[in-house]
């Protein structure tokens, strides 16, 4: 039997065997207060999408956030990698 499942933020498949962790990948942003991007907007909270198992995924979803918000500058959206441990 052959299973996918989340371990933390890790993508894992565990088979009858062994379990085998992959990266994964985020979007991760918001709206900041000023073109910095270190701070976010009063009220808001950094957005979060995933895990993707693969960046093309990611980078589906960062595109269509980044484009949506392309007329705001104080928005901003990155693909983050996370290593399995």
């Amino acid at each position: 039997e052959i299973g996918v499942r989340l371990v933390g933020s890790e993508m894992c498949i565990r088979d009858s065997l062994m379990v085998v962790c992959m990266a994964s990948f985020w979007v991760i942003g918001g709206e900041y207060t000023d073109t910095t991007f270190t701070k976010l907007m009063a009220h808001r909270k950094k957005k979060k999408y995933g895990p993707f198992r693969s960046y093309d995924q990611a980078f589906v979803v960062w595109s269509e956030k980044s484009w949506k918000a392309f007329d705001d500058c104080f928005v901003r959206y990155e693909i983050v990698r996370r290593a399995p441990k």
